[in-house]
């Protein structure tokens, strides 16, 4: 198991939760919301907010905490059948708190084999770098607080234009211009 900088990443150390599926029921079938507003996938195509394009759709560092409630008994939780996925946002306070962060990962980090087949990696080809920040604190102690949370993201990957062929090396290439 792993752990990106998504929120939804953290439903699977609750021990029902199969990846992001809760009780065996697809993951479609969950109601996400932050701060009680609706984030869920309308069109029914990944299951998860942003799970197509791989972006999360708010930062791990805006969020307070993070609650599930699977078959809840209470009436007003409703609207669901797999689980009920909840994240509070921080706010500001009376006293200033703030964190920034940067990850990186490329090419080097990963392997070049695959079973028998081993791969030849072009220079500069893969590349995932995530940094942001945020800040909160008083404006007007006790009157006027706020919160800012920025996150950015860069990537780049390689354009295969070639099939595995076997045992023999298979090079990573970029078509031409």
């Amino acid at each position: 198991m792993t752990l990106s900088r998504n929120f939804l990443d953290f439903t699977r150390l609750t021990p029902q939760a199969n990846g992001s599926s809760f009780g065996g029921q697809d993951n479609r079938l969950n109601n996400i919301t932050i701060d009680g507003s609706l984030l869920n996938n309308s069109f029914g195509l990944s299951g998860e907010p942003g799970g197509r394009t791989g972006i999360a759709p708010i930062s791990l560092d805006a969020i307070e905490e993070v609650q599930i409630n699977i078959a809840p008994f209470d009436v007003r939780q409703s609207g669901f059948v797999g689980a009920g996925v909840n994240a509070v946002t921080r706010s500001g306070s009376n006293e200033f708190s703030g964190s920034v962060f940067y990850t990186t990962r490329n090419e080097s980090l990963t392997g070049i084999t695959a079973g028998t087949t081993e791969f030849v990696r072009d220079e500069n080809q893969f590349t995932n770098r995530q940094y942001g920040f945020r800040l909160g604190g008083p404006i007007l102690k006790n009157k006027l607080l706020f919160f800012t949370s920025v996150e950015l993201e860069r990537r780049a990957s390689p354009y295969l234009d070639r099939a595995n062929t076997g045992n023999q090396p298979v090079e990573a290439t970029r078509p031409g211009y």
